[in-house]
C-alpha cells in the first residue's frame, strides 16, 4: 500500500470519527446542498520525498479504481480537449462524470447546412493545460532550458476564463516543478518533482484520481525530456516525487457509511500477514519512439490510453459506490 494512500486514509479516519468534531473538522454547507464535513486547517496529502521506483503509481487499493476513466481523463485533459464526445472516443462512458456540468454549444455544419449540438466543459481543464497559452509547455520548456529556475509554474485557475467554464478547476490551482541534482547520481543527471495545490478535494470521490493524475503528469514530462535529450542534450531526468498540498479537504455527508467501509477494510489487513498486503501498482508509459520528436504540446495531444500499461493492481473488492454531488 503506497505512502500517499496511507496519509490520504489518516485524513479519512478523521473526517469519519464523529469524536474530532470541533478539533480538526467542522460541519458546513457547501455548494450543492449535500452538506460536508470539512478539515479546518489544509492538509498535505503526501509528504513523502521518494524517488519512484519501477514505475510504482499511487493507485488506491483500499477499493477499485476505475482505471479506464482515470487514464482516459488524463489524456483528454493533456491533448486540450474540451468536448465530452472527444473523452469518450478514448474510452466509453468516461464522460458520465462530467455529464451533469456540460456546456452545449450549437455547431453549424456548413457541409450539409444543418446545426450538431456539442457537450463540452468550456475553458476548463484541456483548455489550460494544453490551449492557446500552451501553459504546460512553456513551464516545461522553461526547467529545461535552466533547470535551477523557479520559474516553471502555472495554474489552471485563469480568471478571465471562469465565466467559460462548466466546472471550475478543483486541482491543478497551482502547479511548481523543480529539478534537482542528485548528490549520488552523475552531475548530468536532474530529479523532476511536482509540488501540487488543490483548491478544493472531496477526499472520497476525488482524492484516488487526483494523486494518480499527478503522478501520471510527471511520469510523461520526464518521458518527453528524456526523448528530447537523445537529440539536443547530455541530460538525464529521473521521475522524483509528487507533494499535493490541499486546501480544503472534505468529506460529503451522504459518503459517511463508505468512508467507514473503507477504513473497515484498513483495520482488517492490519491482522494480516504483510505477504497479503495488496501490493504497490505499476504504470509503464510506452509511447511511440517518434513521439519524442514533437514538441511537447504536440506530444500531448497525441497521448492515448493504450500507451500506459497498469500492472500489478489488486485493490480489495468488492466496489464501493459513492454518489457524487453535482
Amino acid at each position: 500500500m503506497h505512502i500517499i494512500e496511507l496519509s490520504y486514509l489518516k485524513h479519512l479516519s478523521i473526517l469519519a470519527d464523529d469524536d474530532y468534531r470541533g478539533h480538526h473538522w467542522f460541519d458546513d454547507g457547501d455548494r450543492t446542498g449535500t452538506g460536508v464535513r470539512r478539515m479546518a486547517s489544509p492538509v498535505q496529502i503526501d509528504c513523502s520525498t521518494e524517488i519512484t521506483q519501477n514505475n510504482e503509481i499511487p493507485l488506491f487499493t483500499i477499493r477499485p479504481i476505475w482505471w479506464g476513466g482515470l487514464i482516459a481523463e488524463f489524456c483528454w485533459m493533456m491533448r486540450g480537449n474540451t468536448s465530452l464526445e472527444s473523452l469518450d472516443d478514448l474510452h466509453q462512458g468516461a464522460s458520465k462524470l462530467w455529464r451533469p456540468w456540460a456546456l452545449d454549444s450549437r455547431i453549424p455544419d456548413t457541409q450539409y447546412g444543418s446545426v450538431y449540438t456539442v457537450r463540452h466543459i468550456g475553458k476548463g481543464y484541456g483548455y489550460q493545460f494544453n490551449g492557446p497559452l500552451k501553459k504546460l509547455e512553456t513551464a516545461i520548456l522553461a526547467i529545461q532550458a535552466q533547470p535551477f529556475t523557479r520559474h516553471a509554474c502555472f495554474s489552471l485557475w485563469e480568471q478571465t476564463d471562469l465565466k467559460h467554464m462548466a466546472l471550475r478547476p478543483c486541482h491543478g490551482c497551482w502547479l511548481t516543478f523543480r529539478a534537482l541534482r542528485d548528490p549520488n547520481a552523475p552531475e548530468h543527471t536532474r530529479i523532476l518533482t511536482l509540488a501540487h495545490t488543490q483548491r478544493s478535494q472531496d477526499i472520497a470521490v476525488g482524492a484516488p484520481y487526483n494523486v494518480v493524475f499527478y503522478q501520471l503528469l510527471l511520469r510523461v514530462i520526464v518521458a518527453w525530456l528524456n526523448a528530447q535529450a537523445r537529440h539536443r542534450e547530455k541530460v538525464k531526468w529521473v521521475e522524483g516525487w509528487v507533494t499535493h498540498k490541499v486546501d480544503d479537504l472534505h468529506l460529503y455527508v451522504n459518503h459517511l457509511d463508505q468512508a467507514r467501509e473503507m477504513l473497515a477494510r484498513r483495520e482488517s489487513l492490519d491482522g494480516c500477514l504483510l505477504s497479503v498486503l495488496p501490493p504497490t501498482a505499476t504504470c509503464a508509459f510506452n509511447p511511440p519512439p517518434e513521439w519524442g520528436d514533437a514538441s511537447l504540446a504536440d506530444a500531448m495531444r497525441k497521448l492515448h490510453p493504450s500507451m500506459f500499461v497498469l500492472a500489478n493492481y489488486e485493490p480489495l473488492a468488492p466496489a464501493i459506490k459513492l454518489p457524487v454531488a453535482v
